[in-house]
């Protein structure tokens, strides 16, 4: 079967997705005299006054600012995904991290189409994002948002949505949200893949994944919130500390003495032959009878590069397929339906 090279299959996929990225933003920009306007529903106006805050990633456990009081609270018909690039707080601008964002049910489900990965949009459930929202002075308000506007200024728009809050009142809050049309938008990727990126990636905040521990103990273990996206990510992560990075020809080479499991970017993979540097392998996951391609790679690019990319679990014995796999589902089919004012420059 012939190969085809990790980085051409990446040069097609990113083409055909900027493709469908330019057509779909046609769709919805309005010309009107000469002038492009942006006709996104709910974008908040910048001359009303705000009083309250909704946060749903890092503003639920690192708000940043003081707040008189707060209720936890859900919004619905919207999605929490983590699809967002980060390019100031968990990565850099050659390598960004992925952070959450809030996205149309609609939107989160067209993206979702064709993807295999658990957590996907019910299109017969309504689902609900939970989070916190802050009540701040009016007073403190204009340096509040000042504050916000820096630390969410990669590709994050101001909307206004309702929040069904605990006490049973619904309460009109301001929420930092990024679309799928902005210069950092990363969209959605096998599961593995998304939770590997994470795994690997750092910036100026700090690791990557700290952000997705961070909010599955605010809201998974503390709020007891089910939200499979964040859930699954969390379960791949946690099990890649138990991997090591391959180092050497000799990392891919099975005999007696050594026989290992092997991942790419964050996915179960069967290496088929190693002429080196290159390893040629195929998928071994949950997704490989859909994506069956054989492929290759330059191993020792990697290496050079210390991407990580290569990842390896050693296996005892006849141990071949009963070890953990950082790429099984997990079984949840439900959607997600302290005071602190420590100063933080940390994206939502």
């Amino acid at each position: 079967m012939a190969s085809l090279s990790e980085g051409k299959k990446a040069r097609q996929e990113a083409m055909a997705i900027e493709l469908k990225f330019h057509q779909e933003k046609l769709k919805q920009l309005a010309i009107d005299g000469g002038r492009v306007l942006n006709v996104e529903k709910n974008e908040a106006p910048r001359d009303i006054e705000v009083t309250l805050i909704f946060g749903y990633a890092s503003v639920i456990w690192k708000p940043g600012f003081p707040y008189v009081k707060k209720w936890w609270g859900c919004i619905e018909g919207y999605s929490r995904r983590f699809w967002q690039g980060s390019p100031d707080h968990r990565g850099t601008p050659r390598y960004p991290g992925r952070v959450a964002t809030l996205l149309k049910d609609t939107v989160v489900a067209e993206l979702e189409d064709g993807q295999n990965s658990s957590g996907k949009v019910n299109p017969s459930v309504t689902s609900k994002t939970w989070g916190v929202v802050f009540q701040i002075e009016s007073n403190e308000a204009k340096n509040i948002l000042s504050q916000l506007d820096h630390r969410e200024k990669a590709g994050f728009a101001r909307l206004f949505l309702p929040v069904v809050c605990e006490d049973g009142k619904i309460r009109k809050a301001l929420v930092y949200a990024a679309t799928r049309h902005n210069e950092s938008f990363l969209g959605p990727s096998h599961m593995s893949s998304m939770a590997w990126h994470i795994y690997n990636s750092k910036g100026p905040s700090g690791p990557n994944k700290e952000y997705l521990y961070n909010l599955y103990e605010s809201l998974i273990v503390e709020k007891k919130q089910k939200d499979s996206h964040i859930e699954k990510l969390y379960k791949i992560c946690q099990s890649f500390d138990g991997l090591e990075p391959c180092t050497k020809v000799a990392d891919f080479e099975q005999n007696q003495d050594f026989c290992a499991r092997f991942y790419v970017f964050g996915r179960a993979i069967k290496v088929l032959n190693v002429d080196w540097p290159n390893v040629f392998y195929q998928y071994d996951d949950d997704d490989c009878d859909t994506d069956c391609s054989t492929l290759h790679a330059n191993a020792l690019f990697h290496i050079r590069q210390n991407t990580n990319a290569f990842m390896f679990e050693k296996l005892d014995g006849d141990e071949t397929d009963g070890s953990s796999n950082p790429n099984d589902e997990i079984d949840d089919d439900n959607k997600s339906s302290s005071s602190s004012s420590s100063s933080s420059n940390e994206g939502d």
